[in-house]
């Protein structure tokens, strides 16, 4: 059922909003998407990812790649198409899995249903570990990490602009 189902929607105006949490203390993501093309069935879009901690601002463009093979950001991959239950990936030095496509989760933006829940495993174990949550028609709304050098968190706080 998760084929139909768009995990990880690019659409000109979107913005996401996280609350970000490490041993450092909290900042802000935002994730923008300015703009995007479609060919063939290839869509492309250009992004704009901004952190606040504290006083410290940094903003980075970014691209995103959707085609029949998988979901790209910056050319790595974000995760396989179709999106299934049990398929694997290598994202050096991380290992992912999908482990559920039903999963459900509460941010502080809502009660997300129907997830893509993605585990992964970092240095194939030995230096943490890892999942992600993508809600249909909104994209990533969760991911902790147990990173052992740098345990963190996203939560979505705000959905804006154009779902």
């Amino acid at each position: 059922m998760s084929a139909a189902r768009d995990y990880f929607p690019v659409k000109p105006g979107l913005v996401l909003q996280y609350r970000t949490k490490n041993a450092s203390g909290e900042g802000v993501l935002t994730i923008e998407v300015l703009t995007v093309g479609t060919y063939g069935d290839i869509v492309t879009a250009r992004c704009l990812r901004t952190t606040k901690w504290g006083r410290e601002k940094s903003a980075q463009e970014y691209d995103v790649l959707k085609d029949g093979t998988g979901v790209y950001t910056d050319n790595a991959p974000e995760f396989p198409m179709p999106p299934r239950v049990g398929r694997k990936w290598d994202r050096y030095p991380n290992a992912y899995e999908i482990e559920d496509d039903e999963a459900v989760t509460t941010v502080p933006a809502g009660t997300f249903r129907d997830c893509l829940k993605i585990t992964y495993l970092i240095a194939g174990g030995d230096a943490g570990s890892g999942e992600r949550y993508y809600a249909p028609g909104i994209g990533l709304v969760r991911e902790n990490c147990t990173d052992e050098s740098d345990p963190y968190e996203f939560t979505l706080t705000k959905v804006g602009g154009n779902k």
